[in-house]
């Protein structure tokens, strides 16, 4: 009766042909690998789609086409005893749907980088962590915050314009400020106030005050 099913573990993911196809060992059957099989996922189109190759040792589930044996398809991955699911540590009560209400949804790399949506009541947010969590780009519903943070430093490029807009811009640096540029302007449309708790210098090789 076809299809048939078995579950395998994958033994090899380098595919040779770069078709992200995997090798795999029947459970039972230790000893025994397969040919390349497929890799079924939600999207794969010419140079572009969605690419998660399963990591070696993982648990997976595959399907047998034909009486031959030879057209085969991995439908995907397995938790099981051996590789549970993983936790995000970032909102205990919803990691592995521990309330009941199945409000966290989330990618986690294998090294702990993470995609996370949280739809958890008033805590709604999406958050990019690192696996080191240092760094963390995160949209928070409730705060109604955009917030980016680092403890290392943050870049931020480009070869045309940059434009800031906002009723209010602060800037804050707790040791120095540098602004430089070829021609620098700075313009207050009603007022503009400088100020310094001790010296304040300017120099220029002409300096007009009006």
């Amino acid at each position: 009766m076809f299809p048939r099913y078995y579950l395998g573990k994958v033994c090899d993911n380098k595919d040779p042909d770069g078709l992200n196809r995997i090798r795999v060992t029947k459970n039972e059957e230790e000893e025994v690998s397969t040919e390349w099989i497929p890799v079924l996922t939600q999207f794969a189109g010419p140079d572009s789609g969605l690419a998660m190759t399963p990591d070696i040792d993982d648990q997976v589930l595959v399907v047998t086409l034909d009486y031959q044996n030879n057209r085969k398809i991995v439908l995907g991955s397995l938790w099981n005893e051996n590789a549970i699911p993983p936790v995000t540590d970032e909102n205990t009560a919803a990691d592995l749907n521990d309330d009941g209400k199945n409000s966290l949804h989330y990618i986690k790399s294998r090294s702990g980088n993470m995609l996370i949506f949280d739809d958890s009541g008033d805590a709604e947010k999406i958050q990019i962590i690192t696996s080191d969590k240092k760094t963390r780009f995160e949209f928070d519903v409730k705060e109604e915050l955009i917030s980016l943070t680092t403890e290392s430093n943050i870049t931020i490029g480009a070869k045309g314009l940059i434009n800031i807009t906002a009723e209010e811009i602060s800037v804050t640096s707790k040791k120095k400020l540098n602004v430089s540029a070829e021609e620098l302007q700075i313009a207050g449309k009603k007022k503009m106030d400088i100020t310094a708790s001790q010296d304040l210098s300017l120099k220029g090789s002409a300096i007009a005050l009006n």
